[in-house]
């Protein structure tokens, strides 16, 4: 849901870092579905890995320093409120 403030905190991280976004409803086996069933928002961001729990699972170092810049930045965007 795009008006929950969670995604919201996720969605202007990225347009300050001008990555696009892509909102998504997934499924799967993710811990955040436990989580989120207990009442506490989540999301789930895309690391950019390719061939994902094979042994050939890999990520492009572009890829790996762009998450972790966007994380870096959803931190800041949290603790202003």
């Amino acid at each position: 849901n795009e008006n929950d403030p969670v995604v919201k905190m996720a969605i202007k991280a990225l347009q300050n870092l001008e990555i696009p976004y892509q909102a998504v409803v997934g499924g799967g086996g993710s811990d955040a579905n436990i989580i989120s069933a207990i009442g506490l928002p989540m999301i789930i961001t895309g690391t950019g890995m390719d061939k994902v729990h094979t042994v050939h699972e890999n990520i492009k170092t572009d890829q790996l320093l762009k998450g972790t810049a966007f994380i870096e930045e959803l931190v800041r965007v949290y603790s202003e409120g």
